[in-house]
């Protein structure tokens, strides 16, 4: 019988933490999310100390070793708990919040960016923004008004409809480009067809046109019977 004490599944190889990602507060909150999943999926919540920090240590990435050694610590002097927070405080400096809030508001959709894209980026600089209570309908609102000119439509069937919450209007919006799109490609398609009847139709007429014109330079070089 295996002991769940002694053993446990290698973590995936992608777990550890990039420590250049241009958004290292959200990148260290999806490390610690995945940690925290692993340890209980493992039911390694009541390991000692020394263990856990092990894994902590395993499973963050060789470059950030560098960051713990500059913790002046040992492995075997430092809870679980305090090393998370000092990776915390290491990984998310205080912010300002006016800087953040600024950024939010200016983030504009690109000219071909993706739906999917745009309220993805927003939802995740909404994260630094300290809004609360109010984020969602914050966001909601900033992803409606800041839609590119190509969207306008989608703007104002959000503005009609009034979705309850940011990933009802993202939904929407999702929904009426995909409407719009297939609508576009059908309308395509019968132009298409429109246009081969009538270009054969015009083949047709040209055909009959020459037929009856060479019938009729036949019967002109016919010579006429003497009676």
């Amino acid at each position: 019988m295996s002991d769940k004490s002694t053993s446990c599944p290698l973590p995936p190889s992608n777990f550890s933490i990039d420590i250049n990602a241009s958004n290292m507060p959200l990148a260290w909150r999806n490390f610690k999310t995945s940690l925290g999943i692993y340890m209980i999926a493992n039911d390694l919540g009541k390991e000692s100390d020394k263990r856990k920090v092990a894994i902590l240590l395993q499973t963050i990435g060789s470059d950030a070793l560098q960051i713990f050694y500059s913790f002046n610590t040992e492995i075997d002097k430092i809870t679980y708990k305090d090393l998370l927070a000092k990776f915390e405080d290491y990984f998310t400096p205080r912010v300002n919040i006016s800087v953040e809030r600024h950024k939010l508001f200016n983030r504009k959709q690109g000219p071909d960016e993706e739906i999917e894209t745009y309220a993805t980026d927003l939802k995740n600089l909404s994260i630094q923004c300290n809004f609360e209570g109010l984020a969602d309908d914050i966001v909601k609102d900033i992803f409606s008004w800041n839609l590119n000119s190509s969207c306008s439509y989608i703007r104002e069937r959000i503005l009609i409809e009034k979705p309850s919450s940011f990933d009802a209007a993202v939904s929407l919006a999702k929904t009426l480009r995909n409407t719009r799109l297939e609508a576009k490609a059908l309308s395509s398609h019968e132009v298409s067809v429109v246009s081969r009847q009538s270009r054969h139709s015009r083949l047709t007429k040209r055909g009959q046109e020459s037929h009856r014109q060479r019938s009729h330079n036949r019967q002109r070089s016919q010579p006429s019977r003497k009676s």
